[in-house]
């Protein structure tokens, strides 16, 4: 396939989860002002801690499965042994998700009192836990329909739950106020639940019956060839949760509030296109990770791509971020606004650090994706703890950009040694000229003193830019 039909594919692919990650978008604008309104900063505080424990024991008893599907199912071409590994990989995702409801009923009361410093939320953790069952079966069904590409079933999952979510939260929130955040929680993983279970049985798969022997047998080397994944994934969510618990302890459950709202601002919204690109970019290079020119092809136009759809949006981000903070949350999440600009660059730096990251998933041996993830999320929780102990929220943003331009300097050097991949001109052209202009227009809004001097300044650069990158986009799609 020659360039321009595979950008076309791509983008084809991505355009089915824009739509799905602009319903999803709206639904989470709807979902953080209400929570925001009704509940402050402090209840969206609590749901950022009530989120990231949940999604520590969810990451801790998934064995890293939801990932290894993607790399066990992308290359199967034998539909009867296709339905045999889905079988099989049913058996393992209600084993985990019961192991996993099991532990937070478990030990909800030490947990409570490590996210919350008090042991009045254990009865939270306890009812959360069947939401541990639900997320494992969502996950490992929205993996085999990425793995499979039945990606407008996947698309239309998540655009279907995200519609639904909402019609749940409105009232939870009304009536229960901040215990809403626990019973939204649960309701929404049910509802995803059963959507995914709806998909999968109509997504027709051949059903296969596999004797217990068997599983047993062809269990143990998934499990074990996930386990990696499963280490990669809980690190990463412990020093994001530690992050949070040394801010509320620190500071307190406001200041874990702001810092939400300005992480979910980056990365749920802007990072959607993390998300639209990762679903297709995974298990496209998973597929042919043996072919070295396919590779190092296919990961600069993932760059390419990367650049296109996300500079757009951090430029009107730091633009228009005191109006996001205020459509999406309220009055009292200003302190949010400088965490969102000065994180902005951060993002820039990510879509490099996280294109170049797959190939390490899809490429690297066991023992150096361990312990890559575990040196680099030894920086990333250094580095918030040092920037908040000395210099609050605005010393986590600042760690926050810095960590992501060290990720991705890191990741270039140790696929360009271990798997000869380099990264074309064009692309370190564009990361040196755009990462330069973001930086320059939150220097502007910092420290030009005329709002509306600095305000024409960034917009002129986000107007112009915007529209290079749409030409660009419409170029490759027509």
């Amino acid at each position: 396939m020659d360039e321009k039909k595979e950008y076309k594919n791509i983008l084809k692919i991505t355009s089915i989860f824009g739509y799905v990650q602009l319903v999803t978008l709206v639904s989470g604008i709807i979902r953080s002002k209400i929570a925001a309104f009704w509940l402050g900063a402090q209840g969206v505080g609590i749901l950022g801690l009530l989120t990231s424990s949940i999604s520590l024991i969810i990451s801790l008893t998934s064995f890293g499965l939801p990932t290894s599907i993607i790399k066990l199912l992308s290359k199967e071409k034998s539909e009867d042994e296709l339905s045999k590994k889905i079988y099989i990989l049913n058996k393992i995702l209600l084993a985990l998700g019961l192991l996993g409801s099991l532990l937070l009923f478990l030990f909800a009361h030490h947990l409570s009192i490590l996210t919350f410093n008090t042991a009045d939320f254990t009865w939270a953790f306890r009812l959360l836990s069947i939401s541990v069952l639900c997320r494992q079966f969502y996950l490992g069904y929205s993996s085999i329909f990425q793995a499979t590409y039945k990606l407008k079933l996947l698309a239309n999952v998540n655009a279907i739950a995200s519609l639904i979510g909402i019609l749940v939260t409105i009232p939870l929130y009304y009536f229960f106020k901040i215990n809403g955040v626990f019973y939204n929680f649960l309701a929404v993983a049910i509802i995803e639940f059963s959507i995914v279970m709806i998909a999968f049985n109509r997504a027709n798969y051949v059903k296969v019956i596999v004797d217990r022997s068997e599983i047993i047998k062809e269990a143990k080397p998934i499990l074990k060839s996930s386990v990696t994944f499963s280490f990669t994934g809980f690190i990463a969510l412990l020093s994001a949760y530690l992050v949070q618990i040394y801010i509320s302890k620190e500071g307190s459950i406001q200041d874990v509030g702001i810092y939400v709202a300005a992480y979910t601002i980056l990365n749920s919204y802007v990072g959607l296109i993390f998300i639209v690109m990762g679903n297709e970019y995974f298990p496209r290079i998973a597929q042919h990770n043996e072919d070295k020119n396919y590779l190092n092809t296919n990961v600069n136009r993932q760059l390419y791509l990367g650049t296109l759809l996300v500079l757009p949006l951090l430029m009107f981000l730091i633009l228009l971020a005191p109006i996001v903070v205020r459509v999406l949350y309220s009055v009292g999440f200003e302190g949010s606004v400088e965490f969102v600009k000065i994180s902005s660059i951060g993002l820039f730096f990510k879509v490099f650090s996280w294109t170049l990251g797959y190939v390490i998933l899809v490429k690297g041996s066991n023992r150096f994706i361990v312990l890559n993830s575990l040196f680099y999320n030894s920086v990333f929780l250094t580095m918030h703890l040092i920037g908040f102990y000395f210099w609050g929220l605005l010393g986590v943003s600042i760690a926050f950009s810095i960590y992501y331009l060290i990720h991705f300097l890191g990741n270039l050097y140790s696929i360009s040694k271990r798997f000869e991949f380099n990264i074309n001109n064009q692309n370190v052209k564009y990361f040196l000229i755009f990462g330069l202009l973001i930086l320059m227009n939150i220097l502007i809004s910092f420290f030009l003193e005329s709002v509306i001097t600095k305000n024409i300044l960034i917009g002129i650069t986000t107007v112009f830019i915007s529209a290079w990158s749409f030409s660009r986009l419409i170029k490759m799609y027509k």
